[in-house]
């Protein structure tokens, strides 16, 4: 089930981002929240960019297919998702700091030389674990807030990071 979102939207390729997310609040089922706030903020128009979409679209299907209501927003939007792995796993563009992998853990960081080698969540399974571990774990308050700020720091990553993989891409290619 999924429990946080992060979404960064521009107005034009250049623009200036405007960061929005969302992380679960307790053990309740956060999907019909999750589905209010994509159809609020993706809007009408526009690129919905991913990377790895597969599990982005497997998670939307699950849930429009689980809240119905939701069922005419989501195919409205499955043509507007573009998958930023694309030319990655394609080989379009490779460089060796990727060590093999289209992984935007590694493409980040060989293009942009951003990382996510500082952060206290490194990856989605580990945030996966630590949501649980907070929600309905014995953790002290502090502890809860840390680990919620290190998810949400994890999330914003991953999608801040995505446009600076397509302006890092968008560079090369007038070059």
């Amino acid at each position: 089930i999924p429990f946080q979102y992060s979404l960064h939207i521009l107005d034009s390729p250049d623009g200036k981002p405007v960061h929005h997310s969302y992380l679960a609040e307790g053990p309740i089922d956060p999907r019909p929240d999750i589905l209010k706030g994509l159809e609020r903020l993706l809007g009408s128009k526009g690129a919905i960019v991913t990377f790895n979409s597969s599990f982005e679209t497997s998670r939307l299907n699950e849930m429009s297919r689980d809240y119905p209501e939701y069922s005419g927003w989501y195919e409205k939007i499955k043509p507007r998702i573009a998958d930023l792995i694309v030319p990655f796993r394609r080989f379009a563009y490779y460089h060796p700091d990727q060590e093999g992998t289209a992984s935007i853990k590694n493409v980040l960081p060989a293009l942009t030389g951003r990382s996510y080698s500082d952060l206290n969540v490194h990856e989605g399974g580990t945030a996966s674990l630590e949501f649980l571990r907070v929600t309905f774990g014995q953790v002290t308050a502090e502890e809860r807030d840390r680990v919620r700020k290190d998810l949400l720091v994890y999330c914003e990553l991953d999608t801040e990071g995505m446009i600076d993989i397509l302006r890092a891409l968008i560079r090369l290619s007038q070059n």
